[in-house]
């Protein structure tokens, strides 16, 4: 390692402060630092576990990359800024890697400097380990193959970019601002203010040199000398302004591209975060409405803002003319008066807009959900029905368009040319009047014919914003659905098999261990089934289960254990339900608890399932893990300690091998301890035969939603892949419908033998 590096090198406990640092360096603002440190011993699928615990505090993100020795070049001298790992004899240490500058990198040391290392000696030190491996079995052929000194170097390299392939020999993460972050954050760290300062300067040369041109050409052709120099003035000082006009075009270009990439990035972010019950209730429909909405909103609020921004240059520009001309304040009254009407008729625009935007909005969601359930409409409607209500939407959808074109057409042909009317008119009782020059008459001319023109751009400006607003009144609730959630506590996740991190919260103190638990009490059961009419699930306390004769194969332990998921007069109340489902519900559960489920359908069992593992937000009560809510703990460290098996139609197969369907909970792209422990749960799970049936084996393709599973392959399938999360809760419901006997009793005897509280949910 040189001198160098050894310089910029944080060591592995500072993490959080290098993360911190280069957080900074990207114009992020945080008011609480990183609190901790990160599990010095742990792999490196836990050290990224434990910097995106970071990343709602630091209002960045982590990408993992783990680079081959051909690609190791390239991710270092990628735009973004990244962190890399790197060994050394004296334990394992952090690069915070800023920028690449030619043939050097830019580190960022700990003492706040900045140190340029050669890219090449930072390649070399970070696959340390993996060349120092090869290059017992490189030498020895590069002395057989007697390669000459001077070609020894570059042979060595293309060997063991050979040798080693595509195996990985470096720990890198990609660091860039956060799509949650504030909106101000993100547009200062692409740098949109002083791109935008920089197209108004330039909108604003542009319209100089050109006034100044044609005054110019006016000055000399109304003076009666107009010769070849006043031409060529003229001609020069046009050209001049062209410049200025494509680099406002050019700059647009990346203010488009910059606002798009942020749009996207916030909205995908925000359609994730919404909550599934209002999705489902809205309609697949609904979504695709949105959809449209938002590619209007992104190609339209940028255009019209460009055109605005000129117009807005214009119109001042115009006024001046129009001042210094022989109408004066008659002439800017009118144009004035004018302004004003373009505001109003801009107004009726947007409410016909909005009209027809949530009309053609609901005719798109009727549409698709008739879709849906053509066949039961088919049978269940009269033939004579079967289209009325698409022509009442049709009808009402094409009555709002035709209003909406009418306030359209005004906007774009009647403001600029009613201006052309209203602009000569104002100047003719001055021209009557009084006797003007010819020279002052084109002054007042050419200022209407510059009103003009930004009129004509400020009505498609406002046509295009407007009807880009009323796109973003549909949108907007997915935009901030992905704002940046509460501060969390960086606590270190600890779904590692090693489950060995423990990090300290902001006072210095250990949070509470959610790794090791001891001993649970003996396995209990809710049993008792709340009544028929009853408004509410009343949750009885716990009980304990009879003994293993339930569940033969959970163990009877000491019942000492600590609390380690209470719940206290929870109460959930649907939307479109007067009584709440569930109403001073409490529980408590420890670790290994085994709890049975039990009520009619209908009596929350699935809410309080959801309640638990985080997928809802109850409305009254207290939730704690370990002794920790849930925006202390973080949502995402919350539901990899709590996991749920939902009901079979709540859940997903993806279109990718079987592997990945089981291993996506838990780490992808695998390593190949992932696999072992994946076929393990599969053989537990009586999954074995499917396996060897399998040609590819775990990596087989499943098919588009796991068409070449069976129903009951597809239920273990999902409670191997809970499993394998290595959660602390598991909550499997109502799992094992679709299971003979023999198997739902192997897979209840193998779930049991899980080191993790477990709730089964059931119908009595």
């Amino acid at each position: 390692m040189s001198p160098s590096i050894e310089r910029a090198a944080w060591p592995i406990e500072r993490l959080g402060d290098a993360a911190a640092a280069l957080a900074q360096h990207l114009g992020s603002t945080f008011t609480q630092p990183p609190a901790g440190t990160p599990p010095t011993d742990a792999d490196a699928w836990a050290l990224t576990r434990w910097l995106e615990s970071l990343e709602a505090t630091l209002h960045i993100t982590f990408h993992p990359v783990e680079p081959s020795l051909s690609r190791l070049g390239p991710v270092l001298t990628h735009p973004l800024p990244s962190l890399a790992l790197l060994h050394t004899p004296q334990g394992r240490r952090v690069l915070v890697i800023l920028r690449a500058t030619g043939r050097c990198l830019a580190l960022l040391a700990p003492d706040g400097r900045r140190i340029e290392v050669d890219r090449h000696a930072a390649e070399d030190t970070l696959a340390h380990a993996a060349l120092t491996a090869a290059a017992r079995h490189i030498e020895p052929l590069l002395d057989l193959a007697a390669v000459p000194p001077r070609r020894r170097a570059a042979t060595r390299r293309a060997l063991l970019e050979d040798w080693l392939g595509e195996q990985p020999v470096a720990q890198l993460w990609r660091v860039r601002i956060a799509a949650a972050a504030p909106v101000r954050q993100q547009a200062a760290h692409v740098h949109l203010p002083r791109l935008v300062s920089l197209i108004a300067i330039a909108f604003a040369a542009y319209q100089l040199l050109f006034l100044a041109s044609w005054w110019a050409l006016g000055e000399s052709a109304f003076a009666g000398h107009l010769d070849a120099g006043w031409i060529a003035a003229w001609t020069l000082v046009l050209l001049s302004s062209a410049p200025f006009l494509q680099a406002s075009s050019w700059l647009q270009g990346h203010v488009s591209i910059a606002v798009a990439r942020l749009l996207k990035s916030r909205l995908l972010r925000g359609s994730l975060a919404v909550d599934p019950d209002r999705l489902k209730h809205e309609g697949i429909g609904h979504q695709i409405g949105r959809v449209i909405e938002a590619e209007t909103f992104e190609l339209l609020s940028l255009n019209g803002g460009f055109l605005g921004l000129l117009a807005l240059f214009q119109l001042p520009a115009a006024a001046t003319v129009l001042a210094l001309g022989p109408g004066g304040a008659v002439q800017v009254l009118a144009l004035l008066a004018w302004s004003a009407l373009t505001g109003l008729s801009a107004l009726r625009f947007y409410r016909a807009r909005a009209a027809w935007s949530h009309r053609a909005l609901r005719l798109t969601h009727d549409t698709i959900e008739r879709m849906v359930g053509n066949r039961t409409r088919l049978l269940q409607q009269p033939e004579a029905a079967w289209h009325h209500d698409e022509d009442r939407d049709l009808a009402a959808v094409a009555e709002a368009a035709a209003r909406m074109d009418q306030r359209d057409v005004v906007m774009r042909a009647v403001i600029p040319r009613g201006w052309l009317v209203l602009g000569v008119a104002s100047l003719l009782p001055t021209v009557i009047e009084q006797r003007i020059s010819t020279a002052r008459i084109a002054i007042a001319l050419g200022g209407v014919l510059l009103a003009y023109q930004a009129f004509y751009l400020l009505s498609q400006s406002l046509t295009q914003i407007l009807t880009a607003h009323v796109s973003w009144t549909l949108v907007r609730d997915l935009f901030h659905a992905g704002a940046a959630p509460p501060l969390t506590l960086p606590l270190c996740p600890d779904e590692d098999p090693a489950r060995n991190a423990v990090v300290s919260d902001a006072h210095g103190d250990p949070p509470p261990d959610l790794t090791e638990a001891p001993p649970g009490d003996p396995p209990t059961d809710l049993t008792e089934t709340p009544p028929a009419d009853a408004p509410a699930a009343q949750m009885p306390p716990a009980a304990q289960m009879p003994p293993a004769a339930q569940m033969p194969l959970a163990a009877q332990l000491p019942p000492s254990a600590p609390v380690l998921l209470e719940a206290t007069n929870l109460a959930f109340r649907y939307p479109d339900r007067a009584a709440p489902v569930l109403d001073q519900c409490s529980l408590t559960i420890a670790h290994r608890d085994r709890i049975l489920l039990c009520g009619s359908s209908g009596g929350g069992k699935s809410t309080l399932a959801s309640l638990l593992a985080g997928l809802r937000e109850p409305q009254e009560g207290t939730l704690l893990l370990a002794g920790l809510d849930r925006p202390t703990l973080g949502h995402e460290a919350w539901r990899r300690r709590v996991v749920l098996v939902p009901q079979f139609h709540e859940n997903h197969v993806f279109t990718a091998s079987f592997a990945f369907n089981l291993l996506v909970g838990r780490r992808w792209p695998a390593h190949d301890e992932d696999y072992r422990a994946a076929e393990t749960v599969c053989h537990g799970l009586g999954l074995g035969k499917l396996l060897e049936r399998m040609p590819g084996g775990l990596m087989e393709m499943v098919g588009e939603a796991g068409w070449r599973l069976s129903h009951g392959e597809r239920s273990r399938m999902f409670v191997a892949r809970a499993i394998l999360q290595s959660p602390r809760v598991l909550i499997l419901d109502e799992c094992f419908g679709a299971l003979d006997p023999q198997n739902v009793l192997r897979c209840l005897d193998y779930v049991a033998q899980q080191d993790c509280s477990l709730i089964l949910i059931s119908h009595p």
